[in-house]
């Protein structure tokens, strides 16, 4: 009997020492595969917009100036011309911006500058700024009262 027990005890052990034997191989394995494959914790790339958007504006690098916003107005060969052809010379001319509009009242001074330089009268060196119930746009001359007035930046 004793070499019975024996024997059960030893087949016993082995079978212990075996299955643990496998059981720690497929748990090896196991955890090697979830740490080559396994899920690992999503990091997300910090997402930094760096896009910039130019318009009227050709070549060069368009990321050191920005415009913002309505495209300043300028004086023109072609607006130049018309206020040359068609403003009377002979008559004072007064010019007006809208009240708050700074783009407006920057380039009223360009234009009575203009005005001023080609032998127009003005009627005042300094612009008027008037307060309109409307919103004109662009630049608009009132024949009758002899005024140049510089509306919002229609561009």
């Amino acid at each position: 009997m004793i070499g019975a027990t024996q024997a059960t005890d030893s087949s016993y052990f082995e079978m212990l020492l075996y299955g643990g034997g496998i059981a720690f191989a497929v748990g090896g394995v196991g955890l090697i595969a979830m740490l080559i494959f396994g899920e690992k914790p999503e990091q997300q790339p910090v997402a930094i917009d760096h896009s910039v958007t130019s318009h009227n504006q050709s070549g060069g690098i368009t990321a050191q100036n920005v415009n913002v916003g309505k495209i300043q107005r300028r004086m023109s060969p072609r607006i130049a011309n018309e206020m040359l052809q068609s403003l009377p010379k002979d008559r004072a001319i007064r010019v007006e911006a809208l009240l708050g509009d700074a783009e407006a009242i920057r380039y009223a001074t360009e234009i009575r500058d203009f005005l001023k330089a080609n032998g127009y009268i003005l009627a005042s060196d300094h612009i008027a700024q008037v307060v309109r119930r409307d919103s004109p746009e662009g630049i608009q001359f009132f024949a009758a009262d002899c005024k140049l007035l510089v509306g919002a930046n229609d561009l």
